[in-house]
C-alpha cells in the first residue's frame, strides 16, 4: 500500500509507526526505481558516444549525406549534454 493511495488501512486512520513503515517502504522502491533509471542513462550515454565516434569517423567524401551526420552529431551531443555545435 503506498501513502499517496490512501491514508486508511482495514477501515481505520494508520498509527504514526504505520505511516513511518509505509514512508520507508516507499522511499526504498522509489531508490530501487532511481538506480535502475540511472543505469538506463548510462548504458544510453554509451550508446550515444559509440555512436558518436563512429560518425565523426566518417569522411564527407565518402558520404554524400554528411550534413546529415552533422546534424545527428548535434542532437547526440545535446542529449549527452556536451557542445551542441559540431
Amino acid at each position: 500500500m503506498r501513502l499517496s493511495d490512501e491514508n486508511t488501512r482495514e477501515g481505520r486512520h494508520l498509527t504514526p509507526e504505520e505511516r513511518i513503515a509505509l514512508q520507508a517502504e516507499e522511499i526504498k522502491q522509489l531508490q530501487a526505481e532511481n538506480k535502475q533509471l540511472r543505469a538506463r542513462v548510462a548504458r544510453m550515454r554509451e550508446a550515444l558516444r559509440k555512436a558518436r565516434e563512429v560518425l565523426y569517423n566518417l569522411r564527407m567524401d565518402d558520404y554524400p549525406g554528411f550534413s546529415a551526420i552533422c546534424e545527428a552529431l548535434a542532437e547526440i551531443d545535446k542529449a549527452m549534454g556536451g557542445k551542441e555545435d559540431v
